[in-house]
């Protein structure tokens, strides 16, 4: 079997130089294209920062122009999971969802929410009730963007392989997204190489069906871990985490899709997994 995925950078190359009169995004927009890399991702994860429409029109314009796939990871501070933080999550998710759509993004990411010390049944309805509420509200006003949870690194952080395995399937418009780094460190490292990974996307396969192997959203990146999981983004030769034996299972399952890097050294090592994944 073949794998076919358009690689891409967690926010802007770190060897972007804009042009005059060129804003830094589109501008790494440019800068993936020439590097041959396939896709970005906007990374609102501190804020939207895309705020009016000239900004918009030119990121679109750009990533058209360059045949780059837009994806964007929304702002991490969402927590579905807090009946208090409830709104201004859900209302950032929105506003994420309104500013993609304008500018053609594909896809946006998210961590949906912490345990704080709550039950994980009880997180996950509430993280469940908000989605489908989400969901219903972005159909009415026609933003055409997936919206994916993603895995998360944290054990204390909402958000394994199975809590967003199980939300894909009872809400209906979810689509995952799939950090195996974060899967790697939640394990603290039980999970790697391509016998880790293969069972990962085996899981995925046989719970979701061949669409969710098919259509993938992907994060990749060295890391760090303790005993709570996900310490820190390290670059891929940093990190024990196997990316080679992910390419293997990923080329070997047949799944496509979009991986983006978070490693911190970005379009060096996104490079290295366009290699390994050829």
């Amino acid at each position: 079997m073949s794998s076919r995925f358009l690689i891409g950078t967690a926010g802007i190359p770190h060897s972007t130089q804009p042009y005059d009169g060129e804003d830094l995004t589109s501008a790494g927009i440019r800068k993936i294209r020439e590097l041959g890399l396939d896709s970005m991702e906007i990374e609102f994860v501190r804020g939207i920062y895309l705020k009016n429409d000239e900004q918009e029109n030119s990121v679109k314009a750009y990533a058209e122009k360059f045949g780059v796939i837009l994806t964007a990871h929304a702002p991490y501070y969402i927590n579905l999971g807090n009946p208090e933080k409830l709104v201004s999550s859900e209302q950032m998710i929105l506003k994420t969802l309104n500013v993609a759509s304008k500018v053609g993004i594909k896809s946006i990411a998210f961590h949906p929410a912490y345990y704080k010390g709550e039950d994980p049944e009880v997180i996950f309805q509430r993280v469940k009730k908000s989605l489908s509420k989400i969901i219903f509200i972005a159909r009415k006003r026609g933003y055409n963007v997936e919206i994916r949870p993603e895995t998360a690194g944290k054990t204390y952080q909402f958000g394994s392989l199975d809590e967003i395995i199980r939300l894909v399937k009872e809400v209906k418009g979810l689509k995952p997204c799939i950090d195996f780094a974060h899967i790697y460190s939640r394990s603290r490292g039980e999970i790697n190489g391509y016998d880790g990974f293969m069972k990962v996307l085996e899981k995925i396969h046989s719970e979701l069906g061949d669409w969710a192997l098919k259509d993938m959203h992907c994060h990749v990146e060295g890391i760090e871990f303790d005993e709570n999981g996900e310490k820190r983004h390290l670059n891929f030769s940093e990190s024990g985490f196997d990316v080679k034996g992910l390419a293997k299972a990923l080329k070997e399952s047949g799944a496509s899709g979009i991986i983006i890097c978070e490693s911190p050294s970005l379009e060096h090592d996104a490079l290295y997994l366009k290699e390994i994944l050829s």
